[in-house]
């Protein structure tokens, strides 16, 4: 339904205009120090307009934040379906396009490195959250259950466990001073490679 005072066109353009506008300051400047009057005036709209689309600059951050991990997720499910039989190779290499893909998501890059989701999280209606934890967008049980049936993947692993590993790889991708930047690359390959190797028992060294 179009707001009022804006066809369904108006309306679809203001509103990419508001989540363009976020991902950039967001990214940027983070939640805190992002105005209403920053957005409104990068998407070209009076600031009284912004809360026609959206209540408040927290559900903004939210939507965004929602539509990064959604990209990722969906790269990742469709890299991984496309494959007949996973092997420790392929996977390394799937999941290191997931990582460079989340360098490129603002927002998404951004809560994984600060505490900023905390600040989030306080500013949103208590509902909004209970479906996002729900959600876990980056929870793949269904594949890894199906790998192990098909004798892909170690049947001994915890699938839970191996969730968990692959949250923590993502989180390992964005601490390039903790390692070291220099050995920073090399270091990522290594356990990208070693948990691979550690989930897929067949095909190894195979493309």
């Amino acid at each position: 339904m179009p707001r009022k005072g804006f066809n369904d066109t108006e309306a679809a353009r203001i509103k990419e205009d508001l989540i363009h506008a976020g991902r950039e300051r967001f990214g940027k400047l983070g939640l805190k120090k992002t105005s209403i009057n920053d957005l409104t005036e990068a998407a070209g709209i009076a600031q009284g307009t912004f809360y026609k689309f959206f209540d408040s600059k927290e559900l903004l951050y939210f939507k965004i934040l929602k539509q990064e991990e959604e990209a990722v997720r969906e790269m990742l499910f469709a890299d991984f379906q496309s494959v007949t039989k996973m092997t420790p190779l392929q996977f390394a290499r799937i999941l290191s396009k997931a990582l460079f893909l989340i360098e490129q998501m603002p927002v998404l890059t951004r809560v994984m490195r600060t505490e900023e989701f905390d600040l989030l999280t306080r500013k949103l209606p208590a509902n909004l959250l209970t479906e996002y934890e729900e959600e876990d967008p980056l929870n793949f049980s269904s594949l890894f259950n199906h790998w192990q049936l098909q004798g892909q993947m170690d049947k001994s692993l915890s699938v839970d466990v191996m969730n968990g590993v692959i949250k923590l790889v993502f989180q390992l991708s964005l601490h390039h001073q903790d390692a070291g930047e220099e050995v920073f690359e090399e270091s990522l390959t290594f356990i990208i490679d070693s948990v691979s190797e550690k989930m897929f028992k067949e095909g190894k060294g195979k493309k």
